[in-house]
């Protein structure tokens, strides 16, 4: 019997704070995040989701349904 071949993420994510255009503003706060595959070791950084699942999907192949596309910001 073949066994499919593991792949292993570690995903971390935190808040990371920039300063407003306004010193009267409190700071922005934006989501950050690192993930390794564990097997190769290769790591990536990435602020959008969009980057996290293109990471994964560079060792995993394109997932057998499509992304929802991308909300609009406003």
């Amino acid at each position: 019997m073949n066994t499919p071949p593991q792949n292993t993420f570690i995903v971390r994510f935190w808040w990371e704070a920039t300063e407003a255009s306004e010193p009267t503003l409190p700071p922005h706060k934006h989501w950050r995040g690192h993930v390794e595959h564990i097997q190769s070791g290769n790591v990536r950084h990435f602020r959008h989701i969009e980057d996290l699942l293109g990471f994964i999907e560079e060792f995993l192949g394109p997932p057998a349904f499509p992304h929802p596309p991308p909300p609009e910001e406003t």
